[in-house]
């Protein structure tokens, strides 16, 4: 695994599984489908409902950067639309330290303008997208643990 963790001050490695906050800092360094595979294995044995959907609505996220990386902006229309749906049934707006609505915001913002410009196989250069939503994780809190 790597050493990377979120660049966001705070330690919170005591918290969270290490394959969450890999998962962050993969997806802060735009290596998406990286992201992806280690959120996967996290989702794959999460008990908590709650958990495994706010992991999965991530998941998609990721790979729907990654398709649009790749030119296929259908596959990342369609990981675009199944990551709202995701993020509509979380009831959290704060889960793991994650402020879910502010990422959802983001998200919203560059893929609704990418998916509308360009050729439908036109690859999209990630890092010349200066809006790229980037994940700092807020201080935990009791919350993040019920």
């Amino acid at each position: 695994m790597s050493e990377e963790r979120p660049d966001d001050g705070d330690d919170h490695a005591s918290f969270y599984p290490a394959e969450y906050l890999e998962g962050i800092a993969l997806f802060n360094s735009r290596r998406f489908y990286e992201a992806h595979d280690a959120w996967e294995s996290l989702w794959l044995r999460e008990p908590d409902a709650r958990r495994k959907l706010l992991l999965q609505a991530l998941i998609q996220s990721a790979i729907a950067f990654y398709h649009l990386e790749e030119g296929r902006k259908r596959g990342a229309r369609k990981m675009y639309e199944r990551a709202k749906e995701k993020f509509a049934r979380l009831k959290e707006k704060r889960l793991m330290s994650l402020d879910v609505e502010s990422f959802e915001r983001q998200f919203d913002a560059v893929l609704k303008n990418e998916l509308l410009i360009g050729d439908e196989r036109e690859a999209t250069n990630v890092d010349k997208v200066a809006s790229m939503p980037r994940i700092v994780l807020l201080p935990p809190q009791e919350e993040d643990f019920k």
